[in-house]
């Protein structure tokens, strides 16, 4: 199965466009997108409310996936075939997102 309802974490996987392209399954007919499991899950609910033309731009498994179904040729420039390397002056926080909740709750 290529991603299943629970695993929907998957989808949020950044990469380059071939190591997208190598997980992916051709003869697949359908994902099960479930919009309750990723608006609440804390490492896709960015997926859930990011604007559609950001989210067809992104290095995101899902970014992809859309960009294969609607036909979308990915921008080279944009998507760098860089894998995940990230550039030095995000110091480590890869897996963070400017929506995680809390960010400025310290200050209450």
């Amino acid at each position: 199965m290529p991603v299943a309802w629970n695993e929907s974490e998957r989808l949020a996987a950044r990469s380059c466009e071939a190591a997208h392209a190598r997980e992916f399954f051709a003869d697949t007919w359908c994902y099960m997108l479930s919009n309750n499991t990723i608006k609440s899950d804390e490492r896709t609910r960015v997926l859930a409310y990011m604007p559609a033309e950001h989210l067809l731009a992104e290095r995101y498994y899902l970014s992809f996936l859309l960009r294969r179904a609607l036909g979308i040729t990915p921008d080279e420039k944009q998507l760098a075939e860089t894998g995940t390397d990230l550039p030095s002056h995000l110091g480590g926080h890869a897996g963070k997102t400017q929506f995680d909740e809390g960010a400025f709750d310290h200050g209450v």
